[in-house]
């Protein structure tokens, strides 16, 4: 499979289902020649989501994002469009 999510910390199973699919639609399709492996992260001390994501190419890319507004499923997808396309 070219997406792997290795890591998704998000307590609440509603938000990690969430904003797992923003993420993944985020990257969209790719073909299978292409790796691309994704973490999402909700520190345990911290308000926030971060996201990681590797790509083919050298492409690595991480994100924090704090607040209603950024946390939001279709902030993060949208950012994470701009990021990989």
């Amino acid at each position: 499979m070219p997406i792997s999510v290795l890591t998704n910390t998000i307590a609440l199973v509603d938000h990690r289902k969430q904003i797992q699919a923003a993420v993944l639609a985020g990257i969209g399709s790719r073909p299978q020649s292409e790796n691309w492996t994704v973490r999402i992260y909700e520190p345990a001390t911290s308000p926030e989501y971060v996201v990681k994501i590797e790509g083919p190419d050298g492409f690595n890319w991480n994100r924090t994002f704090l607040g209603p507004e950024e946390e939001s499923p279709e902030f993060i997808r949208t950012a994470v469009t701009e990021a990989t396309h």
